[in-house]
């Protein structure tokens, strides 16, 4: 193995630590990413821990700033209704291009996803349970999936990544508790529309869910939430 392939496959390793820590809180919205104490966390160079950053800037959850290096992205209010504006007009077409493009192995995939997702409770020890993340991601990007298009992919892994950073810090106890049953509503909705070939209902229901979990965010955000 080169040198250039040992430190490809650190930079993945350490960009996979790193996002799972932002994304169950380790890292809280807004804190300064120093290279001595990552790279001393994360046992890794300053090269390797700067190639995983630029990853996480890509994908949405590190931001870089010019003379300031980088940070975890910061959160607020404005931020995250543009965030949901945007998803809004770009998820659902995914979901409806998807439902009308996606293949029978593809069914299985969401299925598989879905069974997942509902058997993982959503509320965790310290609010959203990390393993609810991950389920929950999976299956929307099940769902993506039957578009066979990367880009699409990407597009909606970003965007869910920056979502989950507002799912972890919005979110108190209570709100948890009140939005699990809705969500799994929701969920089950989606895979029914998905089976059942109805693109235009499943574009709905993805809208409809996009923008009211944003109300619910803004209305019972966490004590745990950074000023």
């Amino acid at each position: 193995m080169t040198k250039s392939t040992r430190q490809g496959s650190r930079a993945d390793a350490v960009t996979d630590s790193l996002r799972t820590d932002i994304l169950a809180g380790r890292l809280a919205p807004g804190r300064r990413l120093t290279f001595p104490e990552l790279c001393g966390t994360y046992s890794v160079s300053v090269g390797v821990l700067r190639e995983a950053l630029v990853r996480l800037v890509d994908l949405g959850i590190v931001r870089a700033e010019s003379n300031l290096g980088f940070s975890v992205m910061p959160l607020s209010d404005d931020d995250l209704r543009g965030l949901t504006t945007t998803r809004s007009l770009i998820e659902p077409g995914f979901v409806r291009a998807a439902v009308g493009a996606g293949s029978i192995q593809w069914e299985g995939r969401l299925v598989a996803a879905h069974h997942m997702l509902e058997r993982i409770p959503m509320a965790g020890d310290r609010g959203v349970n990390d393993d609810w993340v991950t389920a929950h991601a999976e299956f929307h990007l099940a769902l993506v999936s039957g578009t066979g298009n990367r880009r699409m992919l990407e597009i909606t892994r970003r965007l869910r990544e920056e979502a989950d950073l507002y799912r972890r810090w919005y979110l108190d106890a209570d709100a948890i508790a009140s939005h699990s049953e809705d969500a799994a509503r929701d969920h089950r909705k989606l895979l029914d529309e998905a089976l059942a070939r109805d693109a235009e209902a499943a574009e709905k229901t993805m809208r409809r869910q996009i923008e009211r979990a944003t109300e619910l965010w803004l209305a019972g955000r966490s004590v745990h939430q950074p000023a």
